[in-house]
């Protein structure tokens, strides 16, 4: 018991607060980004019109955003089996925006499937412009 113990504080000690809640309730991008499928692209809008653009198109396809973080600009989502049916209800989708310019940023989608990110991908691109 006391080992136990010992290794989750060891454990703790190693990630902030937020970071670890993060992680334990699926929150955390990093899961998302391990994927190998991912795709990129540069946009015509400033990262912010980007993120809230991407919210809004994934309202459109009847999916769920679990978490959005706006400082980071990173999106989570899920619940797309709705749409498109070669997916559960909790398989992920995060979506990354980096800023390149004042007009310009770049959208990464990472997805464990490759089906369902090449569709959120496209979507996106296609309500981005």
């Amino acid at each position: 018991m006391r080992i136990a113990l010992l290794v989750l504080l060891i454990f703790l000690a190693g990630c902030s607060g937020k970071q670890m809640r993060e992680e334990f309730v699926g929150l955390s991008i990093e899961d998302v980004k391990t994927s190998p499928h991912n795709y990129t692209r540069e946009v015509a809008l400033g990262a912010y019109a980007s993120f809230e653009k991407t919210k809004e198109v994934i309202n459109t396809l009847n999916g769920s955003i679990r978490y959005e973080h706006y400082i980071k600009l990173f999106i989570i989502s899920d619940n797309f089996n709705k749409i498109f049916t070669n997916c559960t209800d909790t398989t992920q989708v995060g979506i990354v925006i980096t800023p390149i310019s004042e007009k310009r940023s770049e959208l990464t989608v990472y997805s464990g499937n490759y089906y369902l990110g090449n569709f959120v991908f496209t979507k996106l691109i296609e309500n981005l412009k």
